[in-house]
């Protein structure tokens, strides 16, 4: 792997339309996958969770099966 490849970001937003707080799925998700994380914290005009990680192929493929497995409203975006 590049190094250019490891210094882009990648942005998980947690939606409000999630039945549960989008801060909360969020910690749950960090602590359940033992994942570092650069940022964490709520989108003050939406109301979801932006959350922000290096890109890493193996983690952006852990985080999106964990997402979908259990129906969490996301987006992701790469930086």
């Amino acid at each position: 792997m590049d190094q250019t490849q490891e210094l882009r970001e990648v942005v998980v937003f947690f939606s409000y339309d999630n039945p549960t707080r989008p801060r909360r799925l969020a910690e749950v998700m960090l602590a359940e996958l033992k994942l570092p994380h650069l940022a964490l914290g709520v989108d003050a005009l939406t109301g979801g969770c932006e959350l922000r990680l290096y890109y890493h192929k193996e983690t952006l493929a852990q985080v999106q099966a964990y997402l979908h497995q259990r129906k969490i409203i996301h987006d992701i975006s790469y930086l």
